[in-house]
């Protein structure tokens, strides 16, 4: 029973004929539990590679609670090494996802599809978590990659901002149980049909203490460029911002907003 299970998860190369269809079916039969914890619903198709050290998840799905599919991703990349954990440690060398195609909409209640399809089940019982209770171990996140996904927008404070095409995104990360540090380090994309294309978006963003402090912001378009530094509002330090716009072109502002006063 111990062989055959470190052979499913591994997944020889000389036995993939034979194991990826076990695979395939315990995948399937575990989905629903899944889907049953949350509004909408998971569904996978394929899982390859070796779950000990870098696994490949292929047509992953997100539905709504009505069935609509909402989000989808080609493929998956995960690559990682388990005997961090016994330094209460997780290293996650990569995380690419290929080609994601998400929809994001306005519900009439104001929330997103999103948030509302990944919440909680109503059956579902809440999780009982400690005040003081973090991280139970350190997360270190090498690289995470989005490469060539594509959004559609159905939002009313955006009429501007229907599609997102060409989103290519890399940023790393460190998560530990008092405090979050990201480094968004490349993010790129277009937008339909207010024809404005974000160039280059970087920072670093730290949380630490309730606080949120971001170092060298800085956001880029054809016509506008802004940098900034400092603490975000709402947190329990004093809020603290410099902004820099050099220039700052209204008329792309506008023509997300679909105003055509400010579009000019």
């Amino acid at each position: 029973l111990t062989l055959m299970l470190v052979t499913i998860l591994t997944s020889p190369p000389l036995l993939q004929p034979v194991v990826e269809p076990i695979r395939t079916y315990l995948l399937h039969t575990a989905m629903p539990l899944v889907s049953r914890s949350i509004n909408g619903s998971l569904e996978i198709g394929t899982l390859q590679g070796s779950l000990f050290s870098a696994p490949v998840i292929q047509d992953v799905v997100l539905r709504d609670a009505h069935g609509k599919v909402i989000g989808h991703i080609d493929e998956i990349r995960l690559r990682y090494d388990l005997r961090t954990l016994l330094k209460k440690r997780l290293l996650m060398h990569e995380v690419t996802l290929i080609r994601p195609d998400v929809t994001i909409a306005q519900e009439a209640d104001g929330t997103l599809n999103l948030s509302h399809a990944v919440a909680p089940a109503a059956t579902a019982p809440p999780a009982e978590t400690p005040e003081s209770a973090g991280l139970p171990i350190e997360i270190d996140l090498a690289s995470l990659q989005l490469r060539n996904g594509h959004l559609n927008v159905h939002h009313a404070a955006i009429p501007g901002l229907r599609t997102v095409t060409g989103l290519q995104m890399q940023l790393r990360g460190k998560l530990t149980a008092d405090a979050t540090q990201i480094e968004l380090q490349h993010l790129q994309a277009h937008t339909l049909p207010a024809q404005v294309t974000l160039h280059t978006l970087r920072a670093t963003i730290q949380q630490r203490d309730g606080a949120i402090h971001i170092a060298a912001f800085q956001f880029r378009t054809d016509a506008t460029e802004i940098r900034t530094t400092g603490t975000l509002p709402g947190g329990s330090e004093p809020a603290s911002l410099s902004l820099r716009f050099s220039p700052l072109d209204v008329g792309e502002i506008g023509r997300v907003l679909d105003d055509e006063t400010l579009q000019g």
